[in-house]
């Protein structure tokens, strides 16, 4: 399953929201929840998605869809390139699948609630209220 599969019917949310440290995007994807939990649950496959993620690892144990698992993320933008350090907080099998950037304090989450013949994808991003000088 792709997730782009689900891209003709897009529809993202780009009206500002009350907070200024958090902002979503949402799109509706032909697929059931589960199957899409399935899918944003690996972020391995962010490479996928992101306009800036290149690439994860994942480091120590536990690893992959288990609260605690970390993974470092490699990421690219123009010539800058950084690798960040995250650590999986939300598995909620079938709803939510979220992690916190270590470096930045940025929370990552991925939220998936059923809609008609399918479902609706929105990743939120919450930033903190201070944030390191490079992470703005």
């Amino acid at each position: 399953m792709h997730l782009h599969q689900g891209l003709p019917s897009v529809a993202v949310t780009d009206e500002p929201l009350p907070d200024p440290a958090a902002d979503s995007a949402s799109v509706h994807v032909a697929a059931p929840p589960d199957a899409v939990w399935e899918v944003v649950s690996h972020p391995e496959r962010l490479p996928e998605w992101s306009p800036e993620c290149t690439g994860i690892r994942w480091y120590g144990s536990p690893q992959g869809a288990e609260v605690g698992a970390r993974f470092l993320g490699f990421n690219r933008k123009g010539r800058l390139r950084w690798a960040s350090r995250n650590r999986v907080e939300v598995v909620e099998p079938g709803e939510r699948f979220g992690w916190l950037t270590v470096d930045n304090k940025t929370r990552w989450t991925y939220g998936i609630a059923p809609d008609g013949d399918g479902s609706v994808v929105t990743l939120s991003r919450e930033l903190p209220a201070k944030r390191p000088g490079f992470a703005k």
